[in-house]
């Protein structure tokens, strides 16, 4: 009979639906997360709060806070809130998911990634997902309000945009970032062959940030440096002040140069000078703005985290943007990398 036919066609299309949805499910959770099982990569001062993290998670008393970011699905269509930059938006997030450890609630990442694994039990998952949910890039909530009550946390279900309106920063660990996150296997490959071709042990990190406006055209003030040559110059002379002091035994200095600014990159290939060399990844700062260079920005980020010290550009005085003293990115590198405040020369260009 007809009816039966259908019957069967039906069955048939929701278990290939459902396969597929497994299917896409397994290959989700080998590429983009690792077992909270797995600690190999924790520094050992972070193992006491990722027991207490992972205990957190398994708090069935209280609802979980599901933190959202859409970044990679900007620009493009579905669902997407963009949610700034690589360190504003991990510093902002790394400060929520503070909030709910204090409270011990679990905290869930919503986080399409490119370059890091997140850990397993931080996974959101939603009813669309995994396989309706990334492929149309939609999600059954909404966080275009951007708000955020952190005093009804705990009582039910809430969904938090990573950048949220009128909140500001509560002290965080930054044990927090590598409990919840590591770069996947390929990016720490290249990581580890960056970090062998500098040749030391002893890099001191460069973090040049000449702005969005600056590197590329964007209409928003974010100028950081005009003047790219005598900019970049100074960063060198600020380079070599904190190394010496740093490694005063040593006569040549090897620098680890990331930047945002194409010229500056020319320029570093230029150079040519006895008390040092400068190292650069091949990644053209103009791909900072695509979607797909998350993973690029993730391994400067790790690179100069790694570093000996970090020399870091400060906002001009006249400067009318709407971004902080420092880069956010070096922020954020400073932080993974535990480096000590005394390690890190704040470079002014003015």
């Amino acid at each position: 009979p007809r009816a039966t036919k259908i019957g069967v066609c039906f069955s048939i299309f929701t278990l290939l639906f459902l396969l597929l949805k497994q299917l896409a499910k397994d290959d989700f959770e080998m590429s983009h997360t690792f077992s909270s099982d797995d600690t190999s990569h924790l520094p050992a001062r972070c193992m006491d709060l990722a027991i207490r993290f992972h205990t957190c998670q398994q708090n069935t008393e209280k609802k979980q806070v599901v933190l959202a970011c859409h970044r990679k699905w900007c620009h493009s269509y579905g669902h997407c809130e963009p949610c700034a930059g690589v360190g504003d938006r991990t510093l902002h997030m790394l400060s929520l998911v503070q909030e709910a450890l204090q409270r011990c609630i679990p905290v869930k990442l919503d986080y399409p990634l490119t370059g890091i694994q997140l850990v397993s039990d931080a996974v959101y998952h939603d009813p669309l997902d995994p396989f309706l949910g990334n492929l149309l890039h939609r999600r059954s909530y909404d966080v275009t309000p951007r708000t955020v009550d952190v005093s009804s946390w705990g009582d039910e279900k809430a969904f938090v945009h990573f950048t949220p309106d009128h909140y500001g920063y509560i002290p965080y660990d930054m044990c927090l970032f590598h409990i919840l996150f590591r770069p996947v296997p390929i990016l720490q490959q290249e990581i580890d062959y960056h970090l062998g071709q500098m040749g030391t042990n002893n890099a001191i990190g460069i973090h040049f940030r000449s702005g969005d406006a600056a590197s590329f055209g964007y209409d928003n003030k974010d100028v950081r440096a005009t003047d790219i040559v005598d900019s970049f110059s100074k960063m060198l002379a600020c380079g070599e002040k904190l190394a010496e002091r740093l490694f005063p035994a040593e006569e040549h200095f090897t620098f680890f140069l990331a930047t945002d600014n194409a010229k500056a990159k020319a320029l570093a290939r230029t150079v040519d000078d006895p008390r040092y060399s400068i190292y650069q990844t091949d990644i053209r700062p103009a791909l900072y703005v695509s979607l797909d260079a998350e993973r690029d920005a993730w391994m400067e980020v790790y690179l100069l985290s790694m570093m000996k010290g970090l020399v870091v550009n400060v906002r001009p005085k006249n400067y009318e943007g709407k971004a902080g003293r420092l880069s956010m990115f070096s922020v954020l590198s400073k932080r993974i990398g535990f480096i000590d405040d005394n390690d890190v020369m704040e470079c002014h260009l003015d």
